[in-house]
């Protein structure tokens, strides 16, 4: 004997079933719908189930996925039972069923289900290779077909939708779920089948919600005013009442509250702020006429209130000479470019002048289209920093007088070299303002440049004014001359990393200098271009030890070197500057 269990929503079928396979000698218990079938399996594990697809109260379908994540009936048989059949291609895979029966007349349909239940197995292998049971005595109809299509349609439709679908029988249990259900309960579709619909909800909301479905007229809704919170989603409830069952639109306004929470937040701190800021703040409407202004605003501009200031146009304070610079800057903001910062003057109606730094951008205020600024008074500011500049100018004066002091020693100390330092820098700088350097940094380099060699101070006369090849230890001492110039230079405050240029202009591209054997952009690009401009004006000038090779040997020796010794960009430039005529050197 075998246990069977058949679940259909046609009573017919059900008491037919019920007859011919208990005259068989099997157990058999009957299921109206999905939702039955799964309140029956809580106690009952029957060999074999029968199950009609297309039902209410969750549908073959979606009761084959429960079955079969149900480890007690994991060697459950499962034979589908459809109408359809002809219409619509079953997947058993897909599906999660054994075999498939066309449903057609009860008199062909009594032996096939004697049939599946006596011979399951072979069934099922007939089923595998493509056969569906009793398909042979039914043909395809148009209107099925078209229904069915239909049906998929709408089964789309509440795929994609953006709200939760439920639908739920008499009871309050739950039949269906699209996915957006299933996303916000985080649960999957067969563990939210046969749940009862309240208790998705929290504690403090089930009870709201059951009194929902209790009432009897047509509007029951839960709206955004008082949302409830299901899994930690604030979501509004819409319930639709149907014949025997209801479905239930469920619309998560989780983030929608948050935005409007933050929103709300930040408008408060905008107005805490704003009372409290040090800085002016003005809002002017797109004509220029002013709609707000803060107390700081008050102060800064010279009137009497802030509702005073409303109405009044903002140009009337700004000074003329800084009208268009400003009217340029508001154009540019107003038509979504980014924030400009911007220095004006600004006259009070007491006819004070004064120096502002203004921001804006524009923002909606009460509905309508507006410009927002920051106005800080800097007039103190600007005195100090023009305070600045001018000890700024005096301590580079001071500096630039030390350096060529420090230059002017060293030439004293090696007469052969004399100007070696002072045409060095004519080059590289030269070379620099080509390359694109501002003022600034080209004055950081031509320090570096006179006194690139002052390191050789600590070098004996003899040795630099020896007019014979030096020897091997001669040679290292030379080599120190970079390392000695950091150490004299290192503990001057410059304001620009004089020492290290000084340090690495005998380094080479390709490692092979000294002392540090940096290479490429190890080395610093004023470095770079003060080891081409050394080298040219050292083959390019007279020595005690050896006569002028000339400039074409020079320039030769750094374009054969140009990238493995040389920067590239700094020899082309070098090159161009002398070949063009557009720089010479003085001995030359």
């Amino acid at each position: 004997m075998k246990k069977i269990l058949v679940v259909d929503n046609d009573k017919l079928i059900l008491e037919f079933a019920r007859d011919l396979i208990e005259k068989e000698g099997h157990e058999v218990r009957l299921a109206e719908d999905g939702l039955a079938a799964l309140d029956i399996l809580k106690g009952y594990f029957p060999d074999i189930i029968l199950s009609d697809l297309v039902m209410p109260n969750i549908d073959g379908r979606k009761l084959c996925g429960v079955i079969r994540e149900m480890e007690q009936l994991s060697d459950c048989w499962i034979a589908v039972m459809s109408a359809l059949a002809t219409e619509e291609k079953i997947d058993l895979d897909e599906l999660g069923a054994d075999i498939v029966i066309a449903k057609g007349p009860l008199s062909d349909l009594g032996p096939i289900i004697l049939s599946v239940i006596n011979h399951p197995e072979e069934n099922h292998k007939r089923c595998r290779s493509g056969q569906v049971l009793g398909v042979e005595d039914m043909w395809p109809r148009q209107i099925t077909r078209e229904l069915l299509l239909a049906k998929q349609h709408v089964e789309v439709i509440l795929e994609k939708m953006e709200e939760g679908i439920l639908e739920i029988e008499a009871s309050g249990r739950i039949v269906s779920a699209n996915p957006q259900v299933r996303s916000i309960t985080c649960l999957s579709e067969n563990d939210l089948l046969g749940k009862e619909f309240t208790t998705l909800f929290s504690a403090e909301h089930k009870r709201r919600v059951a009194k929902l479905l209790c009432r009897n007229d047509a509007d029951k809704k839960i709206t955004e005013d008082a949302p409830v919170l299901l899994n930690e989603h604030l979501v509004t409830v819409n319930i639709i009442p149907l014949k025997d069952h209801a479905m239930v639109i469920i619309n998560d306004i989780t983030e929608r509250k948050k935005r409007e929470r933050e929103l709300q937040e930040s408008q408060d701190r905008f107005r805490f702020l704003v009372d409290n800021m040090l800085d002016a703040v003005i809002i002017v409407d797109p004509e220029g006429k002013t709609l707000f202004a803060n107390k700081a605003a008050v102060d800064l501009l010279g009137i009497k209130s802030p509702e005073y200031g409303i109405g009044m146009n903002v140009g009337d304070f700004i000074h003329p000479n800084w009208r268009k610079t400003v009217i340029k800057n508001y154009l540019k903001t107003k038509k979504g470019h980014d924030k400009i910062l911007t220095e004006y003057k600004i006259i009070t109606p007491g006819g004070d002048e004064k120096d502002v730094e203004g921001l804006g951008t524009n923002i909606m205020y009460k509905g309508r289209l507006a410009y927002i600024a920051t106005l800080r008074d800097i007039t103190e500011r600007k005195k100090a920093e023009e305070q600045i500049r001018e000890g700024i100018i005096r301590l580079s004066k001071n500096l630039e007088e030390t350096v060529i002091s420090l230059a002017s020693a060293f030439e004293m100390k090696d007469p052969y070299t004399a100007g070696h330092q002072r045409r060095v820098t004519e080059i590289a700088t030269t070379v620099a303002l080509e390359m694109g350097f501002d003022q600034e940094r080209l004055q950081g380099l031509r320090l570096a440049s006179l006194v690139h060699d002052i390191g050789k101070i600590n070098v004996p006369a003899e040795i630099l004014s020896k007019p014979g090849a030096l020897s091997e230890p001669e040679l290292e001492l030379i080599r120190t001359h970079p390392e000695a110039g950091y150490d004299i230079l290192k503990k001057i405050n410059f304001p620009w990393p004089i020492s290290k240029m000084v340090l690495q202009h005998h380094e080479r591209m390709d490692g092979s200098g000294y002392p540090n054997g940096l290479s490429g952009e190890e080395i610093l690009l004023e470095a770079r271009i003060i080891a081409v401009a050394d080298v040219v004006e050292a083959m390019s000038t007279h020595r005690p030890y050896r006569a002028s090779p000339g400039v074409g040997f020079a320039l030769g020796e750094i374009e054969a070197n140009r990238g493995r010794l040389y920067d590239k960009a700094v020899v082309d430039v070098c090159l161009n500057l002398f070949r063009t005529g557009k720089f010479r050197l003085e001995a030359e």
